[in-house]
């Protein structure tokens, strides 16, 4: 036979009735425990603020209002702390006894930083101490922690925690402003002004913390990016570096006049072919005498002397110039509709022709000989020549 005792999971005595919720065990619990309305019981869970908007405070001494409610029915007490309105906890989080001192001699609403690693937030994100840990792996070896922007704790061991901000790679502090040296770069996108996060030379950042797994880089958050951009320490400066050689500025749009190269990731280099500015040269050959430049539909940007730019649209060969409308005779083109040179022919045409742009917007290419600032001719009857004789034949 099941003994009252048994069943009895959590009682009140109101208006010296018993009012129980029960579960039925088979054997008696130690953990069974009959509080009365008026009882006064320390709260030992994390500090947390409830919907109501009261504040539930870990170590808060609250007294037994009635039976926890929704989720906390029969598995928890109604406690009222300070006057304020009743707040459901669960009997985990209630004891007779004050709550012991947190480990590591935090207190609570301490500010903390994270000094560990962990692909979940960045080294040197600030929190605010809620609790003790309660996982059975961090209890008296860890703290519940919030951190900014979050809504919901974390259980951070003692060791992966301090009082100061850490130290960061280079002498760096977590909000300390810094200058991107490097090369400008642009993610899942070649063009210069495409929306998306990116990195420009000469942009100002604030530092965000040390990079995951990474012993000498930290992460930096730019003025509209998403988020922070891993960035190493030999292209990141407290100062903002010096002036572009040749008078040039980041995003200023060049012209290059270099010889024409194929590189094995399949980006070319073309005579005449538009550029961006993107920073300075990196390679000990072109240091302070060249620039990198970031050529649309390439998959990186690339290192050109000075020498083998300008501003304006170089002369291509037999003096067309880009913009210049140009037929082209070759089969399959439109005697009709000329093109607009967008610049040097590629593939197989690279050095033997120009490459024309049409209304459509399809680039083509097109052989230095049949390109024609004349509507071509479909046969000799209608050559140039051959019309303007017919029309003074008819004159007669």
């Amino acid at each position: 036979m099941v003994s009252l005792k048994d069943v009895i999971s959590s009682g009140f005595l109101l208006d010296d009735e018993l009012v129980v919720s029960a579960k039925v065990r088979l054997a008696p619990s130690p953990q069974l425990r009959l509080h009365s309305v008026g009882d006064r019981l320390y709260y030992n869970g994390t500090s947390r603020t409830v919907e109501s908007g009261t504040r539930l405070t870990h170590g808060a001494l609250g007294v037994v209002a009635g039976p926890g409610e929704g989720e906390y029915w029969g598995e928890g007490l109604q406690l009222r702390f300070g006057g304020g309105e009743s707040v459901s906890c669960y009997l985990g989080t209630l004891s007779r006894e004050r709550p012991p001192p947190l480990p590591g001699g935090f207190a609570l609403d301490d500010t903390v930083y994270f000094s560990g690693s962990s692909s979940s937030f960045e080294n040197g994100e600030r929190g605010t101490v809620v609790g003790p840990a309660t996982l059975a792996s961090h209890k008296g070896k860890g703290l519940a922690v919030l951190f900014d922007g979050n809504k919901g704790t974390v259980q951070v061991f003692l060791n992966q925690l301090s009082r100061e901000p850490p130290q960061l790679p280079g002498g760096y502090n977590v909000g300390d402003s810094v200058y991107f040296s490097g090369t400008s770069w642009f993610f899942g996108t070649s063009e210069f002004f495409a929306e998306g996060d990116k990195l420009v030379h000469g942009q100002r950042g604030v530092v965000t913390g040390r990079v995951v797994g990474e012993d000498g880089d930290v992460a930096v958050m730019f003025p509209g990016n998403t988020e922070s951009i891993d960035c190493y320490l030999s292209e990141l400066s407290p100062d903002r570096p010096p002036p572009l050689p040749g008078g040039y500025s980041v995003g200023e749009q060049v012209y290059y006049t270099g010889g024409a190269e194929k590189k094995k990731n399949g980006d070319r280099l073309v005579y005449g072919a538009r550029a961006v500015v993107a920073g300075p040269a990196g390679g000990d050959d072109y240091a302070g005498k060249g620039l990198a430049l970031l050529f649309n539909g390439n998959k990186k940007s690339y290192d050109s002397l000075l020498t083998t730019l300008t501003r304006d649209p170089p002369r291509l060969s037999d003096g067309h110039r880009r913009g210049d409308r140009r037929f082209c005779r070759e089969e399959g083109f439109s005697r009709d509709e000329p093109g607009e040179v967008a610049g040097p022919a590629m593939d197989e045409h690279v050095g033997k022709g120009l490459q024309l742009r049409f209304a459509d917007g399809a680039l083509r290419d097109c052989r230095w000989e049949d390109l024609s600032e004349q509507r071509p001719a479909v046969n000799a009857w209608e050559s140039p020549l051959l019309e303007l004789m017919l029309a003074r034949f008819n004159t007669l």
